[in-house]
Parts: structure tokens; C-alpha cells; sequence
């Protein structure tokens, strides 16, 4: 009888032995695209209808831990959820009773990446471990190209996505030659956002930058020199030759009846003006005194423009003496390289100070007066005997440069007092001349905001001009309206950082 007992009692007890609750993550990793989707899931034994579910996801690391998903007793409670996954995770309530915890996250970051654990509770507890990898493909290369000098073009690369990546670049017989340039920031995204230069000769020829990511090839850019040079006429289709050649005829008509309508008025002063472009070193000396409507229309003129070229020539020739050249080179070599930035803090060459035609570029500086040193440097290269020109402003016809420091007036007024003291050209001539259709610079140095008069006539100028380029320099603060108008800022650095970007 007691042995009977004894297998009743053992019998009784077997059924509330328990297999071990484990949970299983479905992969061991996962790779996810920026701004896209991604599904992670853990499994776990079917769920027992009677058993209450707790399912905890978190990412612990990087470090410090950050709570993503919390489902505690069958209730969803996200009052720990860390403000980064707010609004994007979501857990498939709907495949728990299969016993799959599969937590969705939406728009992914890249600072999503990272370590996971997934924690189910029921009859028990058991966790797993998953990695999450986001990468951003580069999809597409920003390309640009930049006349350097008279034989050098600067090719330009960019592009944004992560991990870091470079670019290679190639000519068209497949050999590979190192960058000018590269750099790479981060951007509010956590993106790589990485640029690559290279300078080249203005000779035939197609080059190719590619994007080399972790030893994977991805998206190029092809240039085709010299077709893609800036103001280099290259080969048309034969119907847009057809057009064109109907407007330069065009062109020459309206010319032929401009200059018959125009010759009784110069006729009394052509001979006069060639006799002084023949025998006077300040040929702008002989023009008309006054605003008048011979000069009016004549300042348009090839002679009026190399006459105010003279002048500025004359008045620049302080700056080409021996001894404020090498100054001025010096600093330019070797300050300029190591002080010029953008407005990511990247250093960038002294070309880039030079605008674009019809553009505005702002350079600040905290302290000091070396901004005036880059100003005197681009009138002392534009009107040197020397071939020392790394802005590339020897091509330009013109270059006027203006003091600001304590202007008031209207800016041409100003201007035409400190270009030319003779009062050769008026204001009205210098500013007409500069909005007019001629390749030229205007270097306002150490502008400084709140003249009324001055900032509205800039201001109308800006609007106004055709192909004038324009670069203001100034302390930093004092040109906050002019920021807008302005498509490049930089900073000149002070020389003992030498590592500040633009605020």
C-alpha cells in the first residue's frame, strides 16, 4: 500500500515541472538605410493566454543606455522612453501571441546604431542581444568647376552620406592622381558631407571623380575640359548655331546704327582722346569735366574703361613698391593658407575670395586690421608688373577699391573722391560704368553698417548690377543685414587660433 502511495505522489508533482523560457533573436544583425525602416525581432515560446507578458527593448550601446520600448503586464508604458525614439518606435502587438516581439522603428538616424537588447518576461525571463548598423548611401556627387588662373582650372567634388568615404580621381586614360584638397564634416544629420579638389591644366581632356567606400566603388562625376570652363565657347548642336549666328548678325546691325547715331557726338572728341591715350600717362586727365550726355554715353567706351583703368593703375602703384609687395606676398603665403575658413571652419585658398561674376562674397574678421592687408593684396596683384596673382583678378578690366572705414555718403561718392582726386569721373560715371555689363571687382573694405545713405545706395547696387563682382570686408558683427545677399562668407582668423569657422 505504501508503495502505491509513493508513485500517486510522483505522478502528482510531474506536471508542474517547467521547460526553460529562452528568447531567440531572429538575427544576430541588422542593416538599416538612413531615414528608412527597419524590423528587429526576438522570439519566444508561444504565450500562455493566462500568463502576463512584460517585452523590454533597449539600446545599451553605445553607452549610456537608452530605453526604446517598454510593454509591461500587457500594458504599453513609454514614460522612460528616451526622447530620441519618441514618435518612431511601434511594437507588432499583434504577433506577440505567436511569440514574436517585433519592434519597428521608423525615419532611422544614424546614431540609431548600436547594440539592442530584447527582454521578454511571462512564466519566466530571458534575454538577447542584436546590433543595428545604419549606413546613407551616396547617391549623387555635387560637382563644380572653377577657373584658377589662365591655364588652371579647380575641379570640385562633393557629396553626402556615412560611413566616411573619399573620392578617387582619374583622368581619361584611367590614371589615378592625388587631390589638391579633401576635406569632410559632419552635418546636423550626422552625415559625412565630403568635398575633394584637384587643380588641372586648361588642356583637352575628361576627368572623373568616384566615391571609394570601404573598398566599394559608388556614384562619379565626369568633367569634360575645356567644354565645362566658365566662359569657354565649346561646340552646338547645329540649330543652336543657326540661332546664334542670327543674333550676332543682329548684334551687328544694332552696333552699325549705334555708331552712326553716336558718331556726330564724338566726333569732336575722338582726337583729343587718342592724342592723350598716346602721349599722357593719366589718360582719365583728358575727359570731359561735369556730367554731361557726351559722357554720359561715352563712358560705356572701350577708351573710357582703359582710361579709369589707368587711374586706378596710378592710384594703386603705392601698393607695387618693392617692399609693400614682398609684405604683402608674405602674408599672403604664408598666413593667408592657415587664417582663411568658410563657414564650417574649413580652410579654403585665396582664390576663393574672389567672387563669382554677379556675386557677393562677405569676409569678417574678429580683431584687428588684417582684412585690409587681403584688400590692398588683390589691388597691388590686379595692378602689379609681376605675375603674383593668386586670386586671379589680373583678368578682370577693372578694380576699384574703397576704404569704408567711417563712410557716410552715398558708396560711388565716396568712391569717386578716393579713385580719383581730379574729379575726372563722377560718381554717376563710376557708378554706371561698374552696373553696366563689365567683368569687374569692387572691394569695399571695412564696411561697416548703419549709414543710411551708404547702406541704401549698396544695397540699390546690389539689385542693379549686371556682372560686377563684389567682396566687403568687415569686423565681424557689424554687416549682420548683408549676410543674405552674400552666397559665400568666410573668416579670416586671428592669427594665434587660426581655427575658428563662421558663427
Amino acid at each position: 500500500m505504501a508503495h502505491h502511495l509513493l508513485l500517486l505522489q510522483v505522478g502528482f508533482f510531474l506536471p508542474s515541472v517547467q521547460a526553460l523560457f529562452t528568447v531567440e533573436v531572429a538575427s544576430p544583425s541588422y542593416t538599416a538605410e538612413f531615414s528608412g525602416d527597419v524590423a528587429m525581432e526576438c522570439k519566444f515560446g508561444p504565450m500562455d493566454s493566462k500568463s502576463s507578458l512584460s517585452v523590454r527593448w533597449q539600446r545599451i550601446l553605445p553607452k549610456p543606455l537608452l530605453r526604446v520600448y517598454n510593454l509591461e503586464n500587457g500594458q504599453e508604458d513609454l514614460s522612460f522612453q528616451d526622447s530620441q525614439y519618441r514618435g518612431r518606435v511601434q511594437l507588432m502587438k499583434d504577433k506577440l501571441s505567436s511569440g514574436r516581439a517585433i519592434l519597428n522603428i521608423s525615419n532611422v538616424k544614424i546614431n540609431d546604431s548600436g547594440t539592442y537588447e530584447c527582454l521578454v518576461e511571462m512564466v519566466g525571463a530571458d534575454f538577447k542581444r542584436t546590433t543595428l548598423t545604419v549606413k546613407a548611401s551616396y547617391k549623387s556627387v555635387k560637382k563644380t568647376v572653377r577657373r584658377t588662373g589662365n591655364d588652371e582650372v579647380e575641379l570640385s567634388c562633393g557629396s553626402e552620406g556615412y560611413p566616411l568615404a573619399a573620392f578617387v580621381w582619374s583622368d581619361q586614360s584611367g590614371r589615378r592622381f592625388d587631390e589638391l584638397n579633401a576635406s569632410s564634416t559632419v552635418t546636423s544629420d550626422k552625415l559625412f558631407h565630403i568635398t575633394s579638389s584637384v587643380i588641372v591644366d586648361t588642356s583637352t581632356n575628361n576627368y572623373t571623380c568616384t566615391i571609394l567606400e570601404e573598398n566599394h566603388w559608388g556614384p562619379s562625376a565626369a568633367f569634360s575640359i575645356p567644354a565645362e570652363i566658365p566662359g569657354t565657347k565649346s561646340g552646338k548642336p547645329p540649330v543652336r548655331v543657326a540661332w546664334l549666328t542670327l543674333i550676332v548678325v543682329a548684334a551687328m546691325v544694332v552696333a552699325f546704327l549705334f555708331y552712326h547715331r553716336r558718331k556726330g557726338l564724338k566726333r569732336n572728341r575722338a582726337p583729343r582722346m587718342k592724342h592723350c591715350l598716346l602721349n599722357d600717362s593719366h589718360a582719365a586727365a583728358c575727359l570731359p569735366q561735369g556730367r554731361n550726355d557726351d559722357v554720359q554715353v561715352g563712358i560705356e567706351d572701350e577708351v573710357e574703361v582703359e582710361g579709369l583703368r589707368k587711374v586706378l593703375m596710378s592710384r594703386y602703384e603705392v601698393l607695387s613698391t618693392n617692399t609693400e609687395v614682398s609684405n604683402l606676398r608674405a602674408f599672403c603665403e604664408n598666413e593667408l593658407p592657415r587664417r582663411l575658413r568658410n563657414r564650417e571652419g574649413l580652410t579654403v585658398g585665396a582664390a576663393d575670395l574672389l567672387p563669382g561674376v554677379r556675386e557677393t562674397v562677405l569676409l569678417e574678421e574678429e580683431n584687428g586690421n588684417d582684412k585690409t592687408a587681403v584688400a590692398r593684396s588683390l589691388a597691388s596683384a590686379w595692378a602689379g608688373n609681376s605675375q603674383w596673382d593668386p586670386f586671379g583678378v589680373r583678368q578682370l578690366p577693372l578694380l576699384v577699391l574703397v576704404a569704408c572705414e567711417g563712410a557716410v555718403d552715398d558708396l560711388f561718392r565716396e568712391a569717386a573722391l578716393q579713385v580719383d582726386q581730379k574729379s575726372q569721373f563722377t560718381a554717376g560715371d563710376l557708378q554706371k560704368l561698374l552696373t553696366e555689363t563689365i567683368d569687374s571687382l569692387l572691394v569695399l573694405d571695412g564696411y561697416r553698417e548703419g549709414s543710411r545713405e551708404l547702406d541704401e545706395s549698396l544695397t540699390t547696387f546690389l539689385s542693379s548690377r549686371k556682372m560686377c563682382r563684389v567682396l566687403i570686408t568687415a569686423r565681424s558683427g557689424q554687416c549682420d543685414s548683408l549676410r543674405g545677399s552674400c552666397r559665400t562668407m568666410l573668416k579670416l582668423c586671428s592669427a594665434s587660433t587660426g581655427n575658428e569657422g563662421l558663427s
